[in-house]
């Protein structure tokens, strides 16, 4: 828990084209690994210089955990009304929401908003590989720690992902997965 801040950063670097477009989802990319990191399902390679989400794919404890981070935010933001009156607050939500909406753009909305999980999916214990990222200029390390948790599953269960773009998926084919509609994948560990 205590790298998350560097482990956003690198999400943001790896998912975005250069500096600016990085700083524009670095908040985005924050509340994600923290929420993630609190399931203690982000893991970082061990130099620092790849990351992945990998856990139990459940679509409803996602859902839960957005909806308590903006349960939350909301809190925050009403509790702080007294303080810095209602204007101020009112502006730092509106520029907080353009942060979080300029980063999902900068992210690319499509393969944020996709699911793992279709009709071609097998049945059985799933789990999600999902936030693959490099940092940019290094090679190879979040891809291996992802074979890794997945070379751990027992044997049966499937491991899901979704590819952000059609690269990504002929290289997830090339790593065993097996492609089904919009991008999705899986591999059914042996």
């Amino acid at each position: 828990m205590s790298r998350v801040f560097s482990i956003g950063w690198l999400m943001s670097l790896a998912f975005t084209q250069g500096r600016v477009g990085a700083v524009l989802a670095y908040p985005l990319c924050l509340l994600i690994v923290a929420v993630y990191a609190h399931c203690g399902q982000v893991y970082e390679s061990p130099d620092r210089s790849g990351m992945v989400i990998f856990g139990r794919y459940r679509l409803w404890v996602e859902l839960v955990a957005g909806a308590l981070i903006f349960v939350a935010g909301t809190l925050i933001a009403f509790s702080l009304i007294p303080v810095l009156g209602p204007a101020t607050v009112g502006v730092m939500a509106v520029v907080f929401s353009l942060l979080l909406w300029l980063g999902i753009a900068q992210m690319g909305s499509a393969a944020m908003a996709a699911t793992p999980v279709g009709s071609e999916t097998p049945k059985g214990d799933r789990w999600q590989a999902a936030a693959l990222a490099q940092r940019p200029g290094t090679r190879f390390s979040a891809l291996l720690l992802t074979k890794q948790l997945i070379d751990s599953l027992p044997t049966g269960d499937i491991a899901v992902a979704t590819a952000a773009d059609d690269r990504l998926l002929r290289a997830y084919e090339q790593f065993g997965f097996t492609a089904g509609k919009s991008r999705r994948v899986y591999r059914v560990a042996s």
